[in-house]
């Protein structure tokens, strides 16, 4: 096989692959707006979305490393405040 045949043949798959990757990563993207379980940022508000049937505690972490600890009802969204203070929050245990 010529050389020239050789670029040919490999630009032409990495083209595809690269087409492949794009739609694939487009397809995958929510059409729904509905919020997620568990930490998340809306506009300039941070809340935690508990999706379970049971009181749990969060672990609510500042941009200033200190954090704090919430019990989070069952089947609940909290506000947790501004997003440019909180900068995660995760489950711990049970409440």
């Amino acid at each position: 096989m010529a050389l020239r045949e050789i670029f040919a043949t490999t630009f032409v798959s990495l083209a595809f692959a690269g087409t492949a990757l794009t739609t694939t990563a487009t397809a995958a993207t929510p059409q729904s707006a509905a919020a997620p379980c568990g930490f998340y940022e809306s506009g300039s508000s941070a809340y935690y979305r508990h999706c379970g049937n049971t009181t749990v505690q969060i672990r609510v972490d500042y941009w200033n490393n200190t954090s704090g600890y919430e019990c989070v009802g069952p089947n609940s969204t909290t506000f947790l405040g501004r997003s440019v203070d909180v900068d995660y929050a995760v489950y711990q245990r049970l409440c």
